[in-house]
This record gives structure tokens, sequence and C-alpha cells, in this order.
């Protein structure tokens, strides 16, 4: 008989290093993650060229989860941060413009 540790068949969810370790181009996105999704917030952090196809895409969702509770900020890589609610569980990945403003994001 073979005896297999339970580890084996343990869920096994991506880790993401930067968590938690918050550098330079977070500041606008803490502003974002705690503030209610609307009209004004859509305005203030996405790119005006993105905006509409943004909503489109992302309004219902938006509208249910934010504010975040308690977020935590990764780094900035490449033009993107991964952003996670610590209450909730919730992973944000947010792809930004050079100008630093949203260009899209996945939950």
């Amino acid at each position: 008989m073979l005896l297999l540790p339970f580890g084996l068949f343990a869920a096994v969810y991506p880790v993401d290093s930067t968590i938690g370790q918050t550098g330079e181009g977070t500041e606008l996105l803490c502003s974002a993650m705690a503030e209610p999704y609307s009209l004004s917030w859509l305005e203030s952090y996405v790119d005006a060229s993105w905006q509409e196809a943004f909503a489109a895409a992302n309004s219902t969702i938006l509208a249910k989860t934010l504010p975040l509770s308690n977020p935590v900020m990764g780094e900035l890589e490449e033009g993107r941060i991964h952003i996670k609610d610590l209450d909730s569980g919730l992973v944000v990945t947010v792809f930004l413009t050079d100008e630093g403003l949203i260009r899209s994001l996945s939950i």
C-alpha cells in the first residue's frame, strides 16, 4: 500500500511575491480602490480613450466590489500591478497607461 501525503491533493494557488511591496505609481491606485465605482471614478482613474470600453466590460463587477476594504498593492511591473483585498481574497490585476491611468483590469 502506498501512502501519499495530504499536501499532494491540496489546491495550489498562484503567489505574487510583490504583493505588499508597494513602490512608485501605486498612490493613484490606492485612491481608486478605496472609492466606490461611479462615473466620477471612471473619469478620474481611467484613460479617456479607454473609458467607454472599460465601462462596458467592468461596470457591473466594479460596482459590486469597490471599494476594497483592505487592499494590498504589489509592485508596478511592465505596466501592470496586482492588488489583493485581504478581507475578501479578491485579486485584481490592473494594466496602466504610461501616464499611470487605468487601461484595463482583470479580476
